[in-house]
């Protein structure tokens, strides 16, 4: 019965870690995403007012 218990709660465990490591992914990405946004629209503003 006690072993049972561990295997859920070591189950637990990984699944907040999954969890967890998503999370942070998913905010690099984000974080990523945005940098690239703004440097294309500096990159676009620099094009228009050289023209």
């Amino acid at each position: 019965m006690k072993k049972k218990k561990k295997k859920e709660e070591e189950k637990k465990k990984i699944m907040m870690m999954k969890e967890l490591v998503y999370q942070v992914l998913l905010v690099y990405y984000n974080a990523m995403v945005l940098k690239l946004n703004i440097l294309k629209r500096r990159r676009e503003a620099t094009v228009t007012t050289n023209q």
